[in-house]
């Protein structure tokens, strides 16, 4: 038989994970989760892009960013590729990027 003052903890336990803060830090665990992926799904895309040109871009200047309008980029030495999700990414090159 439960002791009183486990009863009341364990009812206190239930009554915190039920409170706003721990469904609204689910819910940041969950959107951070989510980024994560998305920029882990944008990377690839592009490492299959300079693959498929043959290492054309060049070097990579840095790494995968988020911002390019709703879409990712990433800096090479011979341009830029561009990814806005559901389309497949874009190098841009040359006199366009002036």
């Amino acid at each position: 038989m439960l002791s009183p003052t486990v009863t009341r903890k364990a009812s206190s336990t239930a009554l915190l994970s039920k409170s706003p803060f721990d469904r609204a830090r689910k819910s940041a665990v969950e959107v951070a989760n989510a980024i994560t992926s998305l920029f882990g799904d944008a990377t690839n895309a592009i490492k299959q892009k300079v693959a498929t040109l043959g290492g054309a871009p060049g070097k990579a200047l840095g790494g995968v960013e988020f911002g390019a309008g709703d879409g990712f980029r990433q800096k090479f030495e011979n341009g830029e590729i561009f990814l806005l999700p559901p389309n497949a990414p874009c190098w841009v090159h040359g006199a366009i990027l002036a």
